[in-house]
């Protein structure tokens, strides 16, 4: 069996939530509103019962019909003869009882009050200084009509609640179609775009984090793509060259030709081990406290750069992904700068700690300095430069998942310079 729709659930709810509160309310008002009322409405019929009854006792048979006149005229109120006894039935309204309980009380002896199907009116039977009297009244006389006030309130809440669940529904459930045609259409490969103007600012927020999902995924997609035509290209040569030294040895073994084809698979392992880093994405490690000008010297000095000295700096990163992003960096420097070595240095301000790699090579222009961390971007596609041309989407990958920022520019004199910059670790 299918889950039933929002709709029909809003509904439901609203329904039934209305109905309790109806309930509630219901109970509450008549306790402290409906039932004080009613009492004090029944004593006061009830008295006023009574003093018809003894008005009419003490004056004399020619007077007592002006007054019964008046009564009829002025409260509803008729008195009929005691006898025969109409088929009567019992009244079940809270009213009718209140007000025979007080004319009880105020008369001393039985009295009852019961309901005349024949002529559909109210008689009250009271008995007072030996005299048996029967008071007549009509239902409008009461006023009241109790379960037709109950329907009346049960249908317009259970209206209401119809009317409010559709429109709250509505205003729900298109977003949330629109969200679900979206979805299909990036399953499709598509880059659809919610609306963030629904008026709620939760709905708003997940078309805007849907949004953004879209463009990372069809971005993620679109690097896929690139990495499999890399992969497909940048293998192509090595693998060539490979070829071609294995037919030359088979013709004249060569020890040179057999340390080419040892460097023709340390190149192809190194680009296999760039894509797969850069394919699988940066795994996310727990951050260390470091100690940054020691490391830094050490680091320098593995890959032939010159380490500027800095003062003592202690943050908190993850020294594999941060070492990672420098020697990538330091690789980038020496390649294009070969004759003179790169400079790294460090520098500590109130926007983090910044990590510095420097070198004196041709520079890149303006207009290539964001994209160059864009998967095999060249410069110049001309001249086939050295290296995969991952490493700077690496860095930017690395530095994304870390949140890390990393920024180049070009140096006074010539020259590149990229910046690091990381989170200063806390006092």
């Amino acid at each position: 069996m299918s889950a039933p729709s929002l709709r029909h659930t809003v509904a439901r709810t609203f329904v039934a939530w209305i109905a309790v509160f109806q309930i509630v309310v219901f109970c509450l008002s008549a306790f402290w509103v409906a039932w004080p009322l009613l009492r004090a409405a029944s004593n006061d019929f009830a008295a006023l019962i009574v003093l018809s009854a003894q008005t009419w006792v003490e004056l004399p048979p020619d007077r007592r019909g002006a007054l019964e006149e008046a009564l009829a005229a002025q409260h509803g109120l008729q008195r009929v003869e005691a006898h025969p006894a109409p088929a009567r039935n019992m009244s079940y309204l809270p009213f009718v009882h209140l007000l025979q309980d007080r004319l009880v009380t105020l008369t001393r002896h039985p009295a009852r009050v019961t309901w005349d199907p024949a002529r559909q009116r109210y008689l009250a039977d009271i008995q007072l200084n030996g005299t048996r009297l029967r008071f007549a009244f009509s239902r409008e006389r009461i006023g009241t009509n109790p379960p037709l006030a109950i329907l009346a309130i049960l249908l317009a809440s259970l209206t209401l609640a119809l009317l409010v669940a559709h429109r709250v529904s509505r205003r729900l459930t298109r977003p949330l179609t629109r969200l679900e045609h979206a979805v299909q259409a990036l399953g499709r490969g598509e880059t659809p775009a919610l609306p963030v103007a629904n008026g709620v600012r939760e709905l708003d927020g997940l078309s805007r984090e849907f949004n953004d999902m879209a463009r990372q995924v069809q971005a993620q997609a679109q690097t896929r793509t690139t990495l499999l035509a890399g992969v497909s290209h940048d293998l192509r040569s090595p693998i060539t060259r490979l070829r071609m030294a294995l037919e030359l040895a088979r013709a004249h073994p060569d020890p040179a030709l057999f340390d080419d084809m040892e460097r023709y698979l340390e190149q192809m392992d190194g680009l296999i081990g760039d894509f797969i880093d850069y394919g699988r994405g940066i795994s996310l490690r727990p951050p260390q406290p470091l100690a940054l000008a020691p490391w830094l010297a050490r680091l320098a000095g593995e890959h032939g750069a010159v380490f500027v000295p800095c003062g003592d700096i202690v943050l908190s990163a993850e020294p594999a992904a941060l070492e990672r992003v420098l020697a990538n960096l330091l690789e980038n420097a020496r390649r294009h700068a070969p004759a003179s070595p790169p400079q790294l240095a460090c520098s500590r301000d109130a926007d983090g700690v910044h990590i510095e790699v420097r070198d004196r090579g041709p520079g890149i222009p303006p207009d290539h300095l964001d994209r160059v961390f864009d998967p095999f971007h060249r410069v110049d596609p001309a001249r086939q430069a050295p290296g995969t041309g991952l490493g700077l989407a690496v860095v930017r990958e690395i530095c994304r998942v870390h949140g890390w920022r990393v920024q180049l520019g070009n140096r006074p004199g010539g020259g590149l310079q990229a910046r690091l910059t990381l989170p200063a670790s806390p006092a």
